[in-house]
């Protein structure tokens, strides 16, 4: 009986070893994960226009005024849960 005991004891040992062990990979993973692997980034410059007008506004030498406006987008080429 007590040999059974210890059998049965080791062999969930073992079972929780490698769950442990799943669960640490996956800290691993984490604590190296890269953002750009979730998430692209940018940014696009944009034109500033008259409300009134609906046209472009210049500047004093007819240069158009611009922004630069920043963006982030969920990435294309991750797949979730992999």
């Amino acid at each position: 009986m007590a040999d059974e005991t210890r059998r049965l004891k080791d062999e969930m040992q073992q079972g929780i070893f490698i769950d442990a062990l799943d669960v640490l990979s996956k800290c691993i993973q984490i604590a190296y994960a890269d953002i750009t692997d979730y998430v692209m980034f940018g940014s696009v410059k944009r034109q500033v226009i008259n409300e009134v007008t609906g046209r472009p506004k210049l500047d004093d030498n007819f240069k158009l005024i611009t922004y630069r406006e920043s963006y982030e987008l969920p990435s294309e080429t991750h797949r979730y849960g992999a």
